[in-house]
């Protein structure tokens, strides 16, 4: 394994500065699946062994027993009602907003919200609706209503690689 995460590099007035951060600096753990900076300005990391928020001098760690839904997290991202979903590799879904953690265990929107697989793309539509997917699953949640109606689609044919809006529709970008 890896004794550094990579960096964070900041460029002003063209220069480049640099930080390399690692376990021993706080991060949760060495291979980190990416980085989210949320409307707060909180970096978030998602490693194979938790989630690290990090403030720009420290880390706080976050793992299952806080409430993600698994400690590998692929992806993370933000939506317009400030919560931060988290991509797990068991395909379970959990987001943090206000302090706490949601997951299948707390929320039953959540509990009724299955796929095969963890999520790859995220998109809010004009509506505020949620679409995950996760290349061959479409599942959508309806934030407006906080109920939990979903629409599940299996896909057969092409890998979603993205979801956009045009219009009033919701178009899947699609790779064979």
């Amino acid at each position: 394994m890896s004794d550094n995460f990579s960096c964070i590099e900041r460029f002003i007035d063209n220069n480049f500065t640099s930080i390399n951060l690692t376990v021993q600096d706080g991060l949760a753990g060495d291979n980190v699946y990416c980085a989210l900076q949320d409307d707060k300005g909180y970096i978030w990391f998602g490693t194979e062994t938790g989630v690290s928020r990090y403030n720009g001098r420290n880390f706080e760690n976050f793992y299952m027993s806080d409430g993600l839904a698994d400690n590998e997290i692929f992806r993370i991202d933000q939506d317009s009602q400030g919560r931060i979903w988290f991509s797990a590799f068991n395909g379970e879904f959990s987001y943090y907003l206000d302090g706490k953690f949601h997951n299948a265990r707390n929320d039953s929107t959540l509990a009724n919200m299955k796929t095969n697989s963890f999520y790859l793309n995220l998109f809010e539509d004009s509506e505020k609706k949620l679409w995950f997917s996760n290349g061959r699953e479409i599942l959508t949640f309806d934030v407006n209503n906080k109920t939990s109606h979903l629409e599940h689609k299996e896909i057969e044919g092409p890998f979603i690689n993205a979801l956009k809006q045009k219009g009033n529709e919701v178009l899947s970008c699609c790779s064979l």
